[in-house]
């Protein structure tokens, strides 16, 4: 009968095994591209300006497509839905704030009065 082997003699492949899988995990998993999670560049305000801009052909317009030409008369800013008109309101023309006392002043009429009278 021969003696057994060892005991160290079995182990020494497995703790081979064991660190080997230190190594070749981290080499995989370096050369996996990781530029998926990067931040994605945003775009140049000209080219969204350029691309956001088309223009519709007259032939292309559906029926249902009419151009509407109406220009920001005023602006409401309310405190509370109980404020709100669902019926709508007469014509107001200017800013009129009710209700936010944060935003009833001077200076942020005068910062929104620029908006009024365009499209």
């Amino acid at each position: 009968m021969q003696p057994a082997p060892p005991v160290h003699l079995f182990l020494l492949p497995m703790k081979l095994a064991f660190l080997l899988s230190f190594f070749i995990v981290p080499l995989v998993v370096a050369q996996e591209k990781l530029d998926r999670f990067l931040p994605k560049q945003p775009t140049p305000l000209a080219k969204q300006e350029a691309s956001t801009t088309e223009v519709k052909s007259s032939a292309a317009r559906k029926p249902g497509d009419a151009q509407v030409n109406l220009k920001l008369r005023g602006l409401i800013f309310i405190g509370s839905k109980p404020q709100l008109r669902t019926g709508g309101v007469k014509a107001v023309d200017g800013v009129s704030v009710e209700g936010v006392p944060m935003l009833n002043s001077s200076a942020f009429t005068q910062r929104i009065q620029k908006f009024l009278g365009q499209p």
